[in-house]
């Protein structure tokens, strides 16, 4: 092995090979913090060969801010204080790429050195973290546009929530001058802490046309644009800059309407991150969110205005916006509200809310929060989010997050909710539950049959009513090692 005394060793109890084909990568680090093995699967999760990864030390795989918190917890687990580890962390591709990671660490049996090897699980997490992540920039820029006092306000309020919501180091919104034919930044964001004088020096200064720079390109595109290293491809006028300061990946998307285009938003990291699709579809969206909303605010008056801005985003969001007057009764019931309630808008104008969308056993107390707030101006539930139950038009009840605002508006109030149909999450948490739980009994046994029969135990009733494992054995035979039902 490279760099170390001690011989490589073989896979870990023929693991690499039992579960070559799952989607659960597999692998052991050694006291001196180097990896001595590696399944398949988590080889090409972190495009490695296994001759390539073994041997190499801990730290040119873990994201270096993740390091720290890494090793602490992995040092517990030797000195035995904690009998395992769980981490959600991101683990450094081959190409320099990060990856969101959940990982297991337990300790193998002590060596005749009194070593202590530690078998890692790891499981790849980017794509849910990416759905919900592009899912939640969605919710947030429809209560950003919805709570906004200007139009001038709004570009900015997004631009720095949508940042902070990226982890990003630094944004910027440009504008389009039409008279001109080029483009310009009006508004920065910096994040607290980072320090990119030469970037942003020259964004503030720099004007580009149509497909001139990573902002040209974007502008003359039309669609959202991913580039996942600036300094690598530096064939765009800020690499340079971007080097200097640091930055690699930068992510931008248009603001713009059938009719018009305003400008273009960018985000840039430090890390080089891989184009992440979904974040690209709801940006694309977002893009025309915010089109459609500063499109609005320019053409009408200021009281029409609000009234035009208001209906354009109820009927493009993702979630559901249903509005209600000061007696419960529906004023607005978006398309999104329609397709998760079943009602459509002209079934339940004017009518109550609590006896549509809201279970029989919560409606008392619906109406008394209400009946609190009008009286006293008490509210409990108000400006904050919480996970209740929805109701829909055939009786059936599902899990919703819920937020309530009242409008600023002057006269009786008028109350915003905000719900969003949390069924597929509450899905995909629990076959992610399952597959840690799957994870650690991976981790708790070598004995193959022995591990997938705990495993067929927990798929019922988790994920099925019924399970059975077929292994085939060398000799072509197939073996049942495992059965599991209600």
């Amino acid at each position: 092995m490279t760099g170390m005394a001690k011989p490589v060793p073989a896979p870990v109890a023929n693991l690499s090979t039992h579960i070559a084909e799952t989607c659960i990568g597999l692998g052991m680090i050694s006291p001196d913090d180097r990896w001595v093995d590696a399944n398949p699967y988590l080889c090409g999760l972190l495009g490695y060969s296994r001759d390539e990864l073994v041997g190499k030390d801990r730290a040119a795989i873990t994201q270096p801010e993740d390091l720290a918190q890494e090793t602490s917890r992995l040092q517990a687990v030797r000195r035995g204080t904690e009998k395992s580890a769980q981490l959600e962390q991101r683990y450094r591709t081959r190409d320099g790429a990060s990856i969101w990671v959940n990982v297991l660490v337990a300790p193998e049996k002590p060596t005749h050195h009194g070593d202590v090897n530690l078998v890692v699980v790891v499981q790849d997490v980017s794509a849910p973290r990416a759905t919900l992540r592009a899912v939640g920039l969605q919710h947030l820029v429809s209560r950003i546009l919805l709570t906004s006092g200007s139009t001038a306000e709004a570009p900015q309020r997004v631009l720095a929530e949508v940042a902070s919501a990226l982890g990003s180091t630094y944004a910027a919104f440009w504008t389009v001058d039409p008279t001109a034919g080029t483009i310009r930044s009006t508004s920065t964001w910096v994040r607290a802490g980072a320090s990119v004088p030469e970037f942003d020096k020259e964004t503030r200064t720099a004007v580009f046309r149509r497909g001139e720079g990573f902002i040209g390109v974007t502008w003359e595109a039309g669609r959202p644009f991913w580039e996942s290293d600036m300094v690598a491809h530096a064939v765009y006028p800020r690499s340079a800059a971007a080097e200097k300061s640091g930055l690699h990946s930068a992510f931008a998307f248009p603001i713009r309407t059938a009719r018009a285009f305003f400008g273009v938003m960018e985000f840039l990291a430090e890390d080089v991150l891989p184009p992440d699709q979904a974040l690209l579809e709801a940006a694309e969206g977002v893009g025309y969110q915010l089109g459609e909303y500063l499109e609005k605010s320019r053409a009408t008056a200021a009281r029409i205005e609000s009234d035009l801005v208001r209906t354009s985003i109820v009927d493009v969001a993702l979630d559901c916006i249903i509005i209600s007057d000061h007696q419960g009764v529906i004023t607005e019931f978006n398309p999104a509200a329609e397709a998760t309630f079943g009602y459509r808008r002209e079934q339940v104008i004017g009518r109550e809310m609590v006896d549509l969308i809201i279970p029989p056993s919560l409606r008392e107390q619906h109406r008394r929060g209400l009946k609190r707030y009008l009286e006293t101006g008490e509210a409990h539930v108000l400006g904050r989010r919480i996970e209740i139950n929805g109701m829909r038009s055939d009786g059936s009840e599902f899990p919703v997050e819920l937020a309530i605002v009242r409008a600023p508006i002057e006269g009786p109030p008028v109350f915003t909710a905000y719900l969003r149909d949390l069924t597929e999450r509450r899905k995909l948490e629990g076959e992610q539950a399952f597959l840690l739980r799957a994870s650690e009994q991976l981790a708790s046994s070598l004995d193959y049959e022995t591990t997938i029969a705990s495993i067929a135990q927990l798929a019922v009733p988790a994920i099925a009513d019924w399970c059975a494992v077929d292994v085939i054995e060398r000799d072509r035979t197939i073996k049942r090692v495992a059965v599991a039902h209600k």
